[in-house]
This record gives structure tokens, C-alpha cells and sequence, in this order.
């Protein structure tokens, strides 16, 4: 059986047809897909050396994300995929 995308759960919550909590149940029985990471993005320091920047819920500890949580998550990394790189120009560790 395939699981149901986050895309399409957040469609159901969207639409009354299913609660957070009915969420939280289907994951923990393996019915919904987890969230997809994106691709590594990569920025300079100002010391030109590559880092990645990451956005996370500290203390989340396997609960269901929010609404508001998924929009900001959703945000950022739109954010992170504007302003970083997929892949550093020069090989990891070089100025």
C-alpha cells in the first residue's frame, strides 16, 4: 500500500477531512509519507570556507508539525534555496 504524500494530507487537514491528531495516528502506523528534505544547499562565510544552513524544531521529538509549522518550514526553505547554492563551486574544504 503506498503512504499518503504530505502534500495531500495537508490538503485533507486543509479541508476538514482529517485532524492533526488522525495525522499523528496514520504516521505512527506508516499510512503518511515524512517530510521530503531538500536538496544540500551551500553558502561562503566571510572567511570564504562552505557551510550549509539548516532550519529545525528543537525539542519536536517525533510530534506532528503544525499547520503554521509546515508554512514556516515550507518559508525558509524557499528561502535557503533563493539565497544558497546546491553545490559549492570549488571542492569542500578549499578557499
Amino acid at each position: 500500500m503506498a503512504k499518503i504524500s504530505q502534500k495531500d494530507t495537508q490538503a485533507l487537514i486543509d479541508a476538514g477531512a482529517l485532524t492533526t491528531d488522525e495525522v499523528a495516528k496514520l504516521q505512527t502506523e506508516g499510512l503518511v509519507a515524512s517530510r521530503r528534505t531538500s536538496t544540500k544547499r551551500f553558502m561562503k562565510t566571510g572567511d570564504k570556507t562552505w557551510v550549509s544552513p539548516q532550519f529545525y524544531f528543537q525539542g519536536l521529538k517525533g510530534a506532528v508539525y503544525s499547520k503554521d509549522m509546515t508554512s514556516l518550514k515550507t518559508k525558509v526553505d524557499a528561502l535557503i534555496e533563493k539565497m544558497a547554492t546546491s553545490k559549492p563551486s570549488t571542492i569542500k574544504g578549499n578557499k
